[in-house]
């Protein structure tokens, strides 16, 4: 009995944070019908301080449904130089919203990455390489916390190669949409 009211809140708390992208796998030929892959690259601006980041997490809130999902993804290579992410969503409009990354016993998030993306029907779209402030999660004070402050580069070459290497035929015609700031920012 006592593990059934355990049980309980632990799911609704699981239901409510939206689902997880499908990670585009290796040798994938195509896309699902109605969906589209979006390819970026999520890094810290830091300057000369390095930091180990072993998880990143990134909500897509689509518009104009509101319906959130996660995407995770892990570094390409050194735990400091950021992570690229290879996912397939459904077609739509999308806000890029809260982010997190976790590395050891330390976790850096920010509310609003500030970012739309917009996915096309059976096509690649790169969002480019985004780049926020790693402001340390407090555990008082978060009133306190700025929003961050991002950064979009295109990278779009480099990324088109890494996805070129995982999945060739997809690599063949991305779309080059890189990610636009929004005006107003909401909280996610």
């Amino acid at each position: 009995m006592r593990q059934q009211v355990l049980i309980a809140p632990v799911l609704a708390l699981v239901a409510g944070c939206g689902a997880v992208a499908a990670q585009v796998p290796g040798g994938q030929k195509s896309l699902p019908p109605d969906s589209g892959a979006a390819i970026g690259r999520l890094s810290f601006i830091t300057g000369r301080q390095k930091i180990a980041v072993e998880k990143f997490e990134l909500t897509a809130v689509q518009v104009p449904s509101g319906d959130k999902t996660r995407i995770e993804f892990t570094p390409d290579g050194a735990p400091e130089d950021g992570a690229s992410f290879f996912v397939s969503l459904p077609a739509g409009q999308y806000r890029l919203t809260k982010w997190r990354a976790t590395g050891g016993d330390q976790q850096w998030e920010g509310e609003d990455i500030g970012v739309a993306i917009e996915l096309v029907t059976g096509k690649v779209v790169c969002v480019g390489a985004l780049f926020v402030k790693p402001n340390e999660r407090r555990r008082f004070n978060l009133s306190e916390e700025a929003p961050a402050d991002t950064i979009v580069r295109d990278e779009c070459p480099a990324l088109t190669e890494l996805l070129r290497q995982r999945s060739p035929a997809l690599a063949e015609t991305p779309v080059v949409r890189i990610a636009r700031r929004v005006v107003s920012r909401s909280r996610s």
